[in-house]
């Protein structure tokens, strides 16, 4: 006992005083750190096995399965509404360019009446009788043309024609024409770029233009966005009937399990509580079928809802599986989509909200232009024409244009006119302030739409990368999957295995391929989404 504390002692003082602290070798770890693998995961894309794979297991019915373009043939709320809108912009746009062109117009007025009579008795000063009585028909037509001006300004043409026939106490009828000619300019100053700004009329129709290519580009992202919905839930329930299917062949499996579990306990081989467990796991699977039913039923409807509007599909697929979109998919791996500029550039220009952002920045612009009207500075010029004479009693009609056109006189006056209804233009000066503010949050919403297009196109890189993997990772599940059951048949045919073991491994199989089929519809609808993001769809 002695000697072996003093062993223990001199193991105690052989021990260095100094040991290195544990926090001295380990450290928090640096998540920046690049790791380079010794093995490859060999996941190149076999374009050539796929082919393989979708000629054993695209089915003409339900593996081809119905296009895309036949369940989005109707007309769909959504759509209706956003043409609607559409349709509206462009009727205030043929509003517009109709302002621009000559307006015809007939008239006639009080003072020039299509028909007038009067009776007008009144004292003679110069001698008997005491009174007289003047009887007048008149009758007269007018026609107007109407010129809106670029600069914010109109021009008004204006021609009357009057005929007046009047008999004094009974005598003879004097006939007079009263002819006349009038033109004014009406014109508002301070508008635009310049007092007199000539481009006024054009900014107001580009102003129109933009605002109804919003309303277009709107419908157009509509129907994209739903072609696509309606392709990713047409695969889900794909997906959901296939599960469907499987559960209910392991359903019969399990229930065949419950029929030799039975026999196995008349024999004693099992206890009651395994005869249970297979029971349980039955009911499960019949309680799984429902649950499938259920979901399968609304999807069913969704689609049902979205397939009812007008959506004529943005890519013609003819099935839920394209090969040739997936393989096109191959060139964007690596980094390749987010590293392309010109991409990127496609993407902005096909982004629904940076479009609109830059189209809100151009018509804040032209609305800082535009200013308005209500209290802008009007200049008007008004000229009119008509000719002076006395007719005489009893020339008849055409004597009444002899005498027009020989004794007539011309008249002409001309008036000049101004008016500032408010000196102050705070109207002009609040429509400018609002403009400034619209320019300002459009151009937040130009900015943040940049970052949400780089974001999209950095997860759509991600989902390629990963999509594109998966689908090799899955062939070689489904590969092992089929080796596994050549493997049981092996077995069985040596009595290690039995048919339903058999049975089991075949529906691996089958989830197998299955989850191989829903990945192929995953990424053709990943193909679709970047034809929408890049643009390269017509509508």
């Amino acid at each position: 006992m002695n000697r072996f504390v003093g062993f223990l002692l001199v193991l105690v003082c052989s021990i260095p005083l100094h040991l290195p602290a544990a926090s001295e070798a380990y450290r928090y770890p640096d998540f920046n750190e690049q790791v380079t693998y010794r093995n490859s995961s060999g996941s190149a894309f076999d374009t050539d096995r796929l082919s393989e794979f979708l000629a054993q297991w695209q089915d003409s019915e339900s593996g081809g399965f119905a296009s895309v373009k036949d369940l989005v043939g109707m007309q769909n709320p959504t759509v209706a509404q956003l043409d609607s809108v559409y349709r509206i912009q462009g009727i205030q746009l043929d509003q517009l360019r109709r302002q621009a062109r000559p307006i015809v117009s007939i008239m006639t007025d009080p003072g020039n009446p299509l028909y007038g009579f009067s009776v007008v008795t009144a004292p003679n000063f110069a001698g008997p009788p005491a009174d007289t009585t003047t009887i007048s028909h008149n009758f007269g037509l007018g026609a107007g043309l109407s010129q809106q001006l670029p600069t914010a300004g109109s021009l008004d043409l204006t021609l009357k024609h009057g005929i007046s026939v009047s008999s004094v106490d009974g005598g003879a009828w004097k006939w007079k024409q009263l002819p006349s000619v009038g033109l004014t300019l009406r014109q508002s100053l301070g508008l635009g770029d310049s007092w007199l700004d000539t481009g006024y009329g054009r900014n107001l129709e580009t102003k129109q233009l933009l605002q109804q290519s919003g309303a277009a580009d709107a419908v157009g992202q509509a129907k994209n966005q739903l072609s696509l919905q309606v392709l990713q839930f047409r695969g889900t329930l794909q997906a959901l009937y296939e599960s469907k299917w499987l559960a209910t062949r392991q359903a019969i499996l399990a229930d065949d399990a419950i029929t030799e579990a039975q026999a196995d306990l008349d024999l004693g081989i099992i206890s009651r509580n395994q005869l249970i467990l297979k029971q349980s796991a039955f009911a499960q699977q019949l309680l799984q079928i429902a649950e499938l039913e259920r979901e399968i039923a609304s999807v069913s409807n969704t689609l049902d809802r979205l397939s009812s509007g007008s959506v004529t599909g943005s890519f013609d697929y003819g099935a839920l599986i394209d090969l040739e979109a997936i393989t096109a998919l191959e060139q964007y791996r690596n980094g390749a989509l987010l590293s392309n500029e010109a991409l990127y550039a496609a993407a902005l220009g096909a982004d629904p909200d940076y479009m609109q952002a830059d189209r809100d920045i151009q018509i804040a612009r032209l609305d800082q232009k535009l200013g308005n009207p209500a209290d802008a500075p009007t200049f008007s010029v008004a000229m009119q024409l008509s000719p002076y004479y006395t007719p005489t009693a009893g020339n008849g009609l055409w004597g009444s244009f002899d005498e027009l056109f020989s004794s007539g006189d011309p008249v002409f006056s001309v008036s000049v006119s101004f008016m500032a209804t408010d000196l102050s233009r705070s109207t002009s000066r609040t429509t400018r302030a609002l403009a400034d503010e619209q320019l300002v949050q459009a151009s937040i919403s130009k900015t943040e739409a940049e970052s949400t297009v780089y974001q999209k196109i950095k997860d759509l890189q991600l989902r390629i990368d990963s999509g594109l993997d998966m689908v090799t990772l899955l062939l070689k599940d489904y590969d092992f999957a089929v080796n596994d059951v050549e493997i049981e048949r092996i077995l069985a045919a040596s009595y290690f295995g039995n048919d339903l073991s058999i049975r089991r491994k075949e529906l691996a199989m089958y989830g197998a391929a299955f989850s191989v089929l829903q990945q192929l519809r995953s990424l053709t609808a990943l193909s679709a989404e970047l034809a929408i993001v890049l643009g390269s769809t017509e509508y």
